[in-house]
């Protein structure tokens, strides 16, 4: 109770969402989940039907639905009265809305690589699908380019772009291609080896894992 006090607080601050990760502490936490089940899915071996993984993988898969919903809910509600808080500067509404971004994307992430990676759901399967459409949506229309946000996305745009093996998310590619080489621009090392990975996922219409 204490915890979602605080958290209602900060988000009615526009502090709810952490500058430096781009993400609000409790899908950090779902991220830890993720891939604590990943790992315990590899130790089980790739083709295991453990049901107790598949049931905590569908609990926790659930959660973050709920909570993505909840919160960004509980997001446009607050920013619906903005205006009648004159404290907010725009500047400040802007850099909140990109959070709020990166903060979404994070959590389509964790869902997808839940469902691929543990739940085993094709690439093909339209619930995939619909998730690297919203994914590639948010970074294509509410990130901007060459933002100090893009850095904090880099793994959103490796798990979300591998998995456009597709025919029919092949036209989002170039929005993937566009921000790495952005990134490759302000130096950041990884990158490279990032979008060599994902190439090879396209041609070879391959899992990145």
């Amino acid at each position: 109770y204490c915890q979602n006090v605080l958290i209602s607080d900060l988000r009615t601050q526009l502090r709810d969402i952490e500058y430096s990760s781009g993400m609000d502490p409790i899908i950090f936490s779902f991220l830890a989940d993720v891939s604590g089940l990943i790992r315990l899915k590899r130790a089980s071996g790739r083709d295991s039907k453990n049901s107790g993984i598949i049931q905590r993988a569908m609990s926790l898969d659930s959660k973050i639905v709920a909570h993505l919903d909840k919160s960004e809910r509980e997001r446009n509600s607050i920013l619906s009265n903005i205006h009648y808080r004159p404290e907010i500067k725009i500047g400040e509404l802007k850099t909140y809305n990109i959070l709020r971004a990166t903060n979404l994307l994070f959590g389509l992430t964790a869902i997808l690589q839940l469902r691929r990676r543990v739940l085993c759901f094709s690439h093909q399967e339209k619930s995939i699908k619909d998730l690297l459409f919203e994914a590639t949506r948010i970074i294509h229309t509410r990130i901007p380019s060459n933002n100090q946000a893009e850095c904090c996305i880099l793994l959103c745009l490796f798990c979300c772009g591998c998995e456009l093996v597709d025919k029919s998310l092949v036209e989002w590619r170039v929005v993937y291609m566009n921000r790495l080489d952005s990134l490759e621009k302000r130096g950041v090392s990884s990158v490279s080896i990032a979008k060599g990975i994902m190439l090879k996922c396209w041609k070879e219409r391959t899992s990145w894992w």
